[in-house]
Parts: structure tokens; sequence; C-alpha cells
């Protein structure tokens, strides 16, 4: 009784914690341009109202500045924009809107994500939690969540400058709890896993399909496949494919396929950018667009967490794209060999599949060639639920301290120090060291995956 009023006390200070956060980023929306919001959405209407190429386009003081994006470098030749044409087409959505209304729309959108994601987070540990723990992981998650997250640097940064990562953890988040009613329904059956169709199809068909689709607008998810690859669960993983490639061909319904050509190579045009010292920067000489100033923006301190960006500052030089890319494969080759070798059974559950998926994901994002920004810390949401529900199943010892200990000091670290140049760093590795080690921790033996049952709903 005493850990819960404890617990309850600590949900209270969150909770006012996110509010003091939502009326910042309130405030924050109203003064700022929202720089990262501007470009996609310039992308998006260059795209759609002047069917041209958004990757090569340079505005000119002859055209409307509904296409203008004052921080585009005119001294290159590629546009700032760097999401694939899925996330141009989602952008779609509302970028015929005047751009200050779309900043409001993409405010609430942030919040709604947010909450949505750790709504889905919640009933997820609920619903696969043993019967004791069930509440209290639950509390713990959105408390959580709520002080870590929307309290943190990184989400006023995010809120801002009108980034897109919290849609992707809120689709990842779908797929996580659609998988697991999948699971459920089948051990309810108390039939193996995937033979009950009639029953089970349908929640599994939708996670793949999210999965697919969250592909699809972030390449480097695809990596959350590998542990399901690894441990032949190859029927969600047609489903995934089939998200990918439904929402790639709906895409060139809008969009000419060529637009993806064009991605890849103004992508591959800025990484190579990134490690020439000789590149400019020549300004279009223009702050404000549609009556805002997107030049004004927040300051925020923190750290550039990419690899190339860390090598450089260890070594002196840059790390080139092919380089990474090796350093990819052999690191995500021995996360693969040591998961199965600890883990050789085909049984593993949701919550290791997916702790894995999330980990070789966010080893995956370091390896891009290019800038790593605070505001991509929202992913943490994903593996501190899945961490809480890890650390509720597995066997006390040294291990299990240690997970935990490095989970929370590096979630304190990341969210509360990042005016100390270099402590953000050492949070985000100390927070993925609690990811890796949890993947050998092993689980009690009561705790293997039993579903709850079906009157547990709520």
């Amino acid at each position: 009784m005493k850990s819960r009023a404890i617990l309850y006390i600590l949900l209270a200070a969150a909770i006012l914690v996110a509010v003091a956060g939502f009326v910042a980023d309130f405030k924050n929306t109203a003064f700022y341009g929202g720089v990262d919001l501007r470009n996609r959405v310039t992308a998006a209407r260059v795209a759609q109202e002047l069917k041209q190429d958004p990757y090569f386009y340079k505005w000119s003081p002859k055209e409307s500045d509904r296409y203008l994006d004052p921080s585009d470098n005119t001294a290159i030749p590629v546009a700032r924009v760097t999401v694939p044409p899925t996330v141009l087409l989602f952008q779609n959505l509302i970028s015929a809107l005047p751009y200050g209304t779309q900043r409001w729309i993409w405010f609430a959108f942030q919040w709604a994500a947010l909450i949505a994601s750790l709504a889905l987070l919640a009933q997820y540990v609920y619903r696969v939690s043993e019967e004791s723990c069930a509440k209290r992981n639950r509390l713990l998650v959105i408390t959580l969540g709520l002080l870590f997250i929307s309290g943190s640097s990184f989400w006023r940064l995010h809120v801002e400058r009108g980034q897109i990562y919290v849609w992707y953890v809120s689709l990842f988040s779908a797929a996580l709890y659609l998988y697991s009613r999948a699971e459920e329904k089948s051990s309810a059956l108390q039939a193996p896993p995937l033979t009950k169709e009639e029953y089970e199809w349908l929640p599994l068909a939708a996670s793949g399909l999210i999965l697919g689709y969250l592909i699809s607008l972030r390449p480097p998810f695809i990596f959350a496949i590998i542990p399901f690859l690894l441990y032949k669960k190859f029927k969600f993983v047609s489903f995934v494919a089939a998200g990918a490639l439904t929402s790639v061909l709906i895409t060139g319904l809008f969009f000419p396929f060529a637009l993806w050509k064009s991605y890849e190579q103004s992508a591959t045009f800025q990484g190579a950018m990134r490690t020439d010292a000789a590149t400019n920067f020549t300004s279009v000489g223009v702050d404000v667009a549609e009556g805002m100033n997107i030049h004004e923006f927040l300051s925020v301190p923190g750290e550039d967490s990419s690899l190339q960006r860390i090598i450089r500052g260890a070594t002196g030089q840059w790390v080139g794209s092919a380089t990474l890319a090796l350093l990819l494969v052999i690191t995500t080759a021995l996360l693969a060999f040591f998961m199965y070798r600890f883990h050789p059974s085909l049984s593993v559950g949701t919550n290791d599949l997916f702790l894995a998926g999330i980990a070789f994901t966010m080893l995956a994002e370091l390896f891009i060639p290019a800038p790593r920004w605070p505001y991509a810390d929202v992913i943490w949401l994903i593996p501190l639920a899945l961490l809480v529900q890890k650390l509720s199943t597995t066997t006390r010892g040294t291990l299990r301290s240690t997970v935990l200990g490095l989970m929370l000091t590096g979630l304190m670290l990341n969210t509360g120090v990042h005016g100390i140049s270099r402590l953000t760093l050492l949070g985000e590795g100390l927070f993925i060291g609690a990811l890796l080690l949890a993947l050998l921790s092993k689980e009690k033996k009561s705790s293997a995956f039993q579903a709850p049952p079906l009157a547990k709903e709520e």
C-alpha cells in the first residue's frame, strides 16, 4: 500500500509536469515558426500543387511564398526536405491550409499522438502483465512517460520545431498493442500461435500493415522486423511487407514514382555534403513566409548523437556512408547472433520481439550519415514501456539491477541536463546499454506469457 501511495504521488507530480510542458509548448507554437515543419509543408505543396520535384526545388521571389522555405541553402542543388514521398503524402492532408493554421493543427496532433502512444503502451503492459503487477506497471508507464518524455527538453524541441517522430512512435505503439492482442487471442484459445486464423488474423494483420506503413515513412524501422525473421514469424513479416508495399503504391497514385529516386539522390548528396568542409551556406535572404518568421526558433542545447558525429569528435575524421553501412551490418549481425544465442527458443513472446525490434531500430538510427538531434529521443517512450514490462518478469539479481540503474540514469541525464555538454550523449549511451542488456535477461519460470482472462479487459 505504501509503494502504491508513492506511485500515485509521483503520478500527480508527473501530470503537473506534463501540464506545465503543454503550456510551454502552446506559447512556443504561438511565438516560433516551426522550422522543421516548414520544409515538409513546402515540399508537399511543391509536389502536389506545382507538380515539381520537391527534393530539387529552389524557390524564386517571382513565386508565391507558399512554397518558400527560408532555411533552404541556395548554394546546393537539393532542397532541405529529408523525408520520403510517403511522408509528403501524409503532410498533404493539411498542406493546403494557411501555414499559421497548420502550426496549431500540428501542435495539437503532436500532443494527441504522444497521449495516444502513452495510452496504448500503458494498456499493453496492463494486459500482458501478471495480475499482481498489472495496475502497478500501467501506472509506472504513465508516470515515467509523462515525467521523462512530456516533461523533457527534447519534447519541447520536438513540438516547437514541428517534428514528426512522435507519429512514428504512435504507429509502433499501435502495432505492438495489436500484435499482443493477436497473441492473447491465440493463448486464450489454448492453441499454438498462428493456428486459429479465424480468431487471430485480424489484429495480426492490422499490426503488420501498420508496421509496414511505418517503414515506408521511416525506413530505419525495417530493422524492427529482424527479430520476427529470426524467430520465424513469417506470416507477420508478410503483412509488414504488404503494408509497406501498399503505402508506396498508394503514394504512387498521387506522386510520380520518380520522386523515390530523387529522395535517394538527395539523401546521398546531403550525407556526402556533411563531410565536405568546402560546402557553403547561402541564405534565401527572406525570413518571413506566410506572415511567420521561420528563423525564430527555440534555443535548446543538445548534442548531435549520430555515430558519424561522435567518431568525428573523437578522432577528428569524418566516416563516410559506406563505412557506416558496413559497421551497421556488423553490429546488427552481432546483436542478432547474441539474441538468438541467449534465446534460442522459437517461443519468444511479444515483449522480447518488440524490445529487440526497437533496439535494432534505435541502433540503425545512430548509423545514419546525418545529424541526430535530441527531438528524435521521443522514441524512448517505446522501450521505456517495454523495459517496465521486462523488468517485472525477470529474476532479481545483478543484471536486473544494472538494467534498471542504467535506464533511470540515462533518462535523467538525457531529459534534465541538456545544458551540460556531453552528458546527454552519456545518457543516450546508458539507455541503449540498458536496452541491450535487457535482451539478455532471463525471465522467471512462472512469467511465460499467459493471456489474462478476457474479463480483465477494461
